[in-house]
């Protein structure tokens, strides 16, 4: 058991009324120095239930035994791994138990669990919780109240759903540190912690005792209106070493002395009667065992027990006939000698009465029975001598057989060309014998060599590899056979395709009717697509290829009078989204300006901006204009003084550089580049904005104009007054009643331009409706339009539309709608924005 001591106190203000216990909270502290809450640790448990059920407390005392039993029972000499262990164990008995019972009357607790063992502590919390720790001076919140950091908009540490008994998988946050004495800690549920600041923490644990603790957190919670609070304050304390009056000292001294002879006189008992039952044992065990009393002096007279360390022993008695003795084994000479000098001591043969001198060990099967001293003599040669000579040299074998490792990378690769041509030499041989053994008649040597073994066994017959070479040789020719069909046939079938496209093609310029030859077109566009994926339509293929292009050229020249269609030239991939499955929402370019002289403007227009809204956090990338990998410019959460971006909304080019609209839970920020760094200021009246899903940012002249913000109206902004109050630009009355609401894309160039989602376009001047821009006929037609872009003044130019739904780009006059072209570019997918 530690010799640190915990002083604890506790706090329960249950609906404004207070109690001296609450069944919340629970210690766990040792009951002898044996048991296992002093070898782990003392355990502190504080529960947060949610919902208000008749049945939360009991719930509760369920969890607490769970968590007590488990880390207690717990093997690990880990108290990290314990308390986690503990943890999972009582959410998956409170899960169960909300399994059971109906949804209304199912709990979920938040938790704050702590260990102190010595001057070591391990919390671990299961959100909502909340506990401070004062230790070395410095205050330690878990988790950190937003309320002691401005830049902290996250709420996860109090949200519900990550409570016990939601979820069989929970996840708990884990601390640890060292206090001394005199540091506390308090346990607290989390409605408290907004009320609390840090000034406040660190004066109510700098008091000297846990009651003082949460007489001050009583005061506080009374002066700021909490009417629902409970606490746990622990402190840790030194041993405390008692004094004791100087003339009490012999009192206490003969005390301990009397008290010390009684404890002795109880030991000695103990040992007196274990000796005495000790001695009876061996007593009766010599008397079973006893000798005659009379053989030696050092005899007990009443067992007849003799000393075997002092007794000599009996003589043994005389036998006239004894038993033979066993001959040692005789293990010869040393092993350093036999492996000098060789064993010459027997000669071969043996006689027979040469036997009866050998060792016994001859006869056990440790060697043989007789080692065989007799000269090796030759082996009988019993092969085919006249078939052999042949082929084979009269002295040794010509081909060795050597082990792979013995040869070098030269014979290695020579090898398997060696067999070959030994086996070719060998199939000659057999012919030749084959054929003198025709011409004289005589039957000859067997048709075929034998192998190495026994001449009077029998051989079979040689490998095949004739056979085998001829098999090889007739499946690569068919394969090679299946490839030229199948190039014979890609090639008929491309020729043909492109033979009918150009009969499509002929039909197309000779057609009369409109509808009759976009039928025509549609069928050349599928036969393109098709010689598009043949391996055969290449640049080095220049036959097919050049009939290929024609084909396409004319197509694209027929489309484009039929339809006003024009293709774009062969797109290049400037960037790529550097995270899978979100895309750019939007996209400025600026433009290239030759008046300016600005370091950091020259900079800004070398970049291409996009924005990404697809989720969070929202980012702003710059990608160089010549393409390459997008660089993270601006995100969500990123700290600007004096705020944090919220969620970036919309971007625009302002003169010479991009701004930014974010939405923060206090409105609408408007941010720019000043001095090579992001500044912040905080639109004026955006805290009353609308969460609109179309939200514009336009400049113009160093004014900004905002749509989306209110229902059918355009914000507009003075340059540098961004703080103050918008004016409203629209004028109800000036607009003939019409209803801008619909409208999904703004564009400024001295009037504002409103586009809807068929392709029209509204064009408003001094707040007054000017005009509409209705776009002509155009095949096919226009279904949704998503975003516009204009050029010119606003007397002439162009306004171009992009349709998402076809994948085009439509350009069209500013005045009269007429449609010039549409621009399609198949490579290109899921196009969401024009610059």
């Amino acid at each position: 058991m530690s010799s640190y001591q915990t002083l604890t106190s506790q706090y329960s203000l249950m609906n404004g009324v207070r109690q001296s216990t609450n069944p919340y909270i629970t210690i766990a502290e040792p009951r002898s120095l044996f048991s296992p809450e002093a070898r782990k640790g003392q355990l502190f448990m504080l529960f947060e239930p949610h919902q208000d059920s008749d049945h939360r407390s009991d719930v509760c005392q369920m969890v607490a035994r769970t968590i007590r039993k488990a880390f207690y029972e717990d093997h690990s000499f880990s108290i990290t791994s314990s308390l986690r262990a503990a943890i999972r164990a009582a959410n998956k008995a409170l899960y169960q138990s909300n399994a059971s019972v109906a949804s209304h009357r199912r709990i979920s607790i938040g938790l704050t669990c702590a260990v102190i063992k010595g001057r070591d502590l391990f919390m671990a919390q299961v959100p909502p919780a909340q506990a401070y720790v004062l230790t070395n001076g410095n205050i330690r919140p878990m988790p950190t109240p937003p309320a002691w950091n401005a830049a902290h908009l996250s709420v996860t540490p109090f949200v519900h759903a990550n409570a016990m008994g939601n979820s069989l998988f929970i996840e708990q946050e884990l601390y640890r540190c060292v206090l001394r004495p005199g540091d506390t800690m308090l346990l607290c549920s989390s409605a408290v912690s907004p009320a609390l600041s840090r000034t406040d923490v660190v004066q109510l644990l700098a008091a000297d005792d846990p009651d003082t603790v949460l007489d001050r957190l009583a005061s506080l919670s009374a002066e700021r209106h909490v009417s629902t609070l409970y606490a746990l304050a622990v402190q840790l304390q030194p041993p405390v070493r008692r004094s004791i009056p100087h003339e009490q000292t012999d009192t206490i001294a003969s005390n301990r002395l009397s008290e010390q002879q009684s404890r002795t006189g109880i030991v000695r008992n103990w040992f007196t009667r274990q000796t005495q039952n000790m001695d009876a044992a061996v007593a009766t065990e010599r008397r079973r065992v006893a000798l005659p009393s009379d053989q030696s002096p050092n005899d007990d007279s009443e067992t007849g027990y003799q000393d075997p360390l002092t007794t000599v022993p009996e003589a043994p008695a005389f036998l006239p006939d004894p038993s033979p003795r066993t001959r040692p084994i005789d293990l010869g000479r040393p092993l350093d000698q036999r492996e000098i000098e060789p064993d010459q001591t027997m000669p071969w043969p043996l006689a027979h009465d040469d036997l009866t001198e050998l060792p016994p060990s001859t006869f056990l099967g440790e060697q043989n029975y007789i080692e065989d001293h007799r000269p090796a003599q030759p082996a009988i040669d019993l092969s085919d001598m006249a078939e052999l000579a042949d082929y084979e040299s009269p002295f040794q074998p010509r081909h060795q057989h050597r082990p792979m490792v013995d040869m070098t990378l030269q014979e290695r690769l020579l090898l398997p060309f060696q067999g070959l041509s030994f086996q070719m030499k060998r199939w000659r041989n057999q012919r030749r014998r084959r054929r003198v053994a025709t011409k004289t008649g005589s039957p000859g040597p067997s048709s075929y060599g034998r192998s190495q073994g026994l001449s009077y066994r029998r051989q079979g017959p040689p490998f095949p590899w004739l056979a085998l070479v001829a098999l090889v040789a007739l499946v690569g020719l068919s394969i090679l056979y299946g490839f030229e069909v199948s190039r014979r046939s890609n090639l008929e079938r491309t020729e043909d395709q492109l033979k009918y496209a150009e009969q499509r093609m002929a039909e197309v310029y000779v057609e009369t009717d409109p509808e009759g030859s976009m039928a025509n077109l549609q069928q050349t566009e599928q036969l393109l697509n098709e010689l598009r994926a043949s391996p055969l339509i290449t640049e080095t293929n220049i036959a097919y290829w050049s009939r290929y292009e024609k084909l396409q050229r004319e197509y694209e020249r027929a489309l484009a009078a039929l339809q006003h269609q024009t293709f774009f030239d062969n797109a290049v991939v400037l960037s790529k989204h550097p995270e899978a499955g979100r895309t750019f929402s939007g996209i400025i370019a600026p433009p290239l300006t030759a008046n300016i002289t600005y370091t950091q403007a020259l900079e800004a227009i070398r970049y291409v901006y996009a924005l990404d809204t697809s989720g969070e956090p929202s980012r702003l990338y710059r990608i160089p204009r010549d393409g390459g990998p997008p660089e993270q410019y601006l995100q969500q959460n990123d700290a600007v003084e004096p705020t944090v971006v919220g969620f970036i909304r919309a971007q625009s080019w302002r003169t010479d550089n991009i701004v930014v609209v974010d939405q923060g839970e206090n409105g609408f920020g408007y941010y720019f580049r000043a001095d090579d760094r992001w500044n912040h200021t905080r639109l004026g009246g955006s805290e009353l904005w609308l969460t609109s899903p179309y939200l514009d940012l336009e400049t113009y002249e160093g004014n900004l104009y905002v749509w989306g913000a209110e229902p059918g109206e355009v914000l507009r902004y003075g340059s540098g007054h961004y703080g103050d109050l918008p004016l409203l630009w629209i004028n109800p009355n000036a607009i003939e009643g019409r209803d801008l609401t619909p409208s999904i894309d703004m564009a400024v160039d001295g009037n504002i331009y409103l586009l809807q989602p068929d392709g029209r376009v509204l064009v408003l001047r001094a707040g007054s409706f000017l005009r509409e821009i209705i776009p002509g006929d155009i095949v096919p037609p226009i279904q949704a339009v998503t975003r516009f872009f204009i050029t010119g003044t606003p007397e002439q130019g162009w306004v171009f539309l992009l349709d998402s739904y076809n994948q085009r780009v439509i350009q069209m006059d500013k005045m009269t709608g007429e449609i010039i072209q549409q621009l399609v570019c198949a490579p290109i997918k899921h196009s969401n924005w024009i610059s």
